[in-house]
């Protein structure tokens, strides 16, 4: 582990600190510097990129001559935030005058525990309704002008609506499960989730009530989230700062109470210390006896690479295609495979997944791996997607090196 750790290169920049530095002001009233010879106009370019800009506009404001409050990128998403949070009561005003249950998935829910939820960024409105609902919930939506993008298919995992106001438009998205979870895990996160819609809780809140999970459910929702996320495209500074003040809600004994058992058992115990000693160390969260110890270096390389990403690979496109020689495909784990054999695991996954002739007849399997290449290459060749370049595998090689730490999805 020692040398694995001391062999990643990631470094945090000085913007990327100041950064971080306006997030532990806002989200836990500590001053940590003097910002003093800082770029604010690159700091609030960043904190754009990372989702954060109205999170930490009360810092840029007191701290900088940057005026943010008269930035458009700003006002735009201060405006989105409230057509959102509309949005959110429009919805739950139709879904229970009409006993749908539902819950809000991250969204509002996170925003709950910031100290100003309405700077928290908003983007989609992301619903879970049982699967006998999603008919009734589609017929409703639609009442509402909103125009169903997907095939209305209950096996799937969620289906995208889109309502139009103008130039702008709000999309939401209803699950009929949680998202995140691999297929080898389902009994155990069906265990913990079955009781979510009885034990939600009603938000009321000036043009934003709406149903949220509970806290033990949002806490779950929150790292299948990341960690689904982080190991694929990536997340954004957003993210860690939902998982920072949720946390940092609860007390050492309370979070344990709650979480270390069903933690343990789905192997989320792990990343949950680490992605809270990332917090503790770069955005002010208490320290928490729970975490245990972690080297400086891994907690840096794990910061630095949620902010070199960007919030879903904003910044950095070529991160989606970095999965397949990262994680494997259904159980979601990250282990030691070198390159060509996980890119080999990858095909091998996609045919028995996506080949109609290899579920039938699993003898055909070789004729579905040569399937999956050419269908790589006729991509290519087609230029709907770009190849893969050396430094794509060398990059997603680095990434690997950081989320093999997690011990992702490998029960304790």
């Amino acid at each position: 582990m020692q040398n694995t750790i001391t062999s990643m290169q990631n470094t945090i920049t000085s913007v990327q600190k100041t950064l971080l530095d306006f997030c532990v002001e806002v989200l836990f009233d500590k001053r940590v510097g003097s910002f003093e010879n800082v770029d604010f106009a690159k700091v609030a370019e960043y904190a754009y990129e990372q989702t954060v800009l109205t999170v930490v506009s009360p810092a840029l404001k007191r701290t900088s001559t940057f005026d943010v409050f008269s930035d458009k990128r700003f006002m735009c998403q201060i405006i989105k935030n409230a057509r959102v949070c509309c949005a959110h009561e429009e919805i739950h005003n139709i879904l229970s005058e009409n006993d749908v249950e539902y819950v809000v998935l991250k969204g509002i829910a996170s925003a709950t525990y910031y100290k100003q939820p309405a700077l928290r960024t908003m983007g989609d409105v992301d619903l879970l309704v049982k699967q006998s609902d999603l008919k009734k919930c589609d017929e409703l939506l639609a009442g509402l002008d909103y125009t169903r993008l997907d095939e209305l298919d209950t096996s799937k995992g969620h289906i995208r609506y889109r309502k139009e106001d103008g130039k702008n438009w709000i999309i939401c998205e209803v699950h009929r499960c949680v998202n995140g979870v691999p297929s080898n895990l389902t009994n155990i996160t069906d265990q913990y989730f079955n009781d979510i819609f009885e034990r939600s809780l009603l938000f009321e809140a000036p043009n934003s009530t709406c149903t949220i999970p509970s806290e033990f459910h949002h806490g779950l929702i929150l790292l299948l989230h990341t960690a689904s996320h982080l190991t694929s495209e990536g997340i954004g500074l957003r993210h860690l700062c939902d998982w920072a003040v949720f946390v940092n809600s609860l007390s050492n004994d309370e979070f344990v109470e709650l979480f270390e058992k069903p933690l343990k058992e789905m192997g989320l115990w792990r990343f949950a210390q680490l992605l809270t000693l990332c917090c503790v160390r770069y955005l002010g969260c208490d320290r928490k006896d729970w975490t245990g110890e972690a080297d400086d270096k891994l907690l840096e390389a794990i910061v630095a690479d949620i902010l070199d990403g960007g919030n879903f690979g904003f910044k950095d496109d070529d991160r989606y295609r970095q999965i397949k020689y990262i994680k494997n495909r259904n159980d979601k784990t990250v282990d030691g495979k070198k390159s060509l054999f996980q890119v080999f695991y990858t095909i091998n996954s996609k045919a028995k997944s996506e080949c109609t002739f290899v579920k039938k007849h699993r003898w055909l399997l070789p004729i579905g791996w040569v399937a999956v290449v050419f269908n790589y290459i006729w991509l290519v060749l087609s230029r709907k997607r770009k190849p893969d370049s050396f430094s794509t595998i060398d990059k997603a090689n680095a990434r690997k090196k950081i989320y093999s730490e997690f011990h992702l999805y490998k029960p304790e």
